[in-house]
């Protein structure tokens, strides 16, 4: 019994330590990013006209440490992400915008402990995604299609019930709309993640042809009977919220994939 404690206080002791070092990576990443964009905003300061107005060196090193202002960052970063159909139509050089606004934020979180803050309860809009929709949710695979499109991403936390809620507008050809609800239970694990296992999925019909009400229309799957059955196990992701405050919250799941939601009132 002495040895297979020590396995399990050594795999334990492992896990933390893995932990902290892919914390102490992304702190490397978030402070190269800034220096880098610090870089190129003195650049542009020099080869601007003199009568240019140019981001200073005053306006980059402020007390907070950060660019400028979260105020005006999360601004900047609501309205790059609005024309970027919710970054599936991002270019390479708004993605990069994006990601040094985001490693800004990050590195001036007023939330240090999102998960034990009431402020990241509540409805969700997504604005940005870093990935096509389809690779970071299995269950939109279909939307690999070009007869198949995405409309808002709605995602609802409620900590007091221990649940999330994932609902998904989806167009498809010829002009049949419908909403695509996923349900999965949350565990809090540490200061910054939640754990999720995904419990069912459900498929409400909306309309046809703008025309025909298709609301009656409703499947639902249990998508965690499903995997014990075929796989053993339960569906479960993650969820690691590095920045939040009342207006936006930046998150990154599996593979690193960013997401970027805004809080809806």
């Amino acid at each position: 019994m002495a040895f297979i404690s020590g396995i399990a206080v050594g795999a334990r002791g492992a896990f933390v330590q893995g932990r902290a070092n892919v914390r102490k990576q992304r702190a490397n990443l978030r402070s190269q990013r800034r220096c880098v964009l610090k870089m190129n905003m003195d650049e542009a300061e020099d080869e601007a006209p003199s009568d240019t107005a140019v981001p200073t060196s005053a306006d980059i090193d402020s007390s907070s440490g950060v660019n400028q202002s979260r105020s005006d960052l999360t601004t900047q970063l609501l309205e790059i992400c609005a024309v970027t159909n919710r970054g599936q139509t991002a270019s390479s050089e708004q993605k990069s915008i994006i990601e040094d606004i985001v490693a800004s934020l990050e590195a001036d979180n007023p939330n240090p402990a999102p998960v034990e803050t009431d402020a990241i309860e509540g409805r969700w809009n997504l604005i940005y995604l870093s990935t096509p929709f389809y690779k970071a949710n299995p269950l939109l695979a279909s939307t690999a299609s070009p007869f198949v499109e995405v409309g808002q991403v709605r995602q609802t936390i409620s900590m007091e019930t221990g649940e999330l809620i994932n609902e998904i507008d989806i167009t498809a050809f010829p002009m049949l709309t419908g909403t695509v609800v996923t349900n999965g239970r949350l565990t809090p694990v540490g200061a910054e993640r939640l754990e999720v296992a995904l419990e069912k999925a459900t498929i409400k019909g909306g309309s046809a042809f703008e025309r025909f009400d298709l609301g009656a229309l409703k499947l639902d799957i249990p998508v965690e009977e499903i995997y014990q059955r075929v796989r053993g196990t339960v569906p479960e992701t993650f969820i690691d919220t590095y920045y939040l405050d009342d207006k936006i919250r930046i998150s990154r799941g599996k593979g690193s994939n960013l997401f970027l939601f805004a809080k809806m009132m």
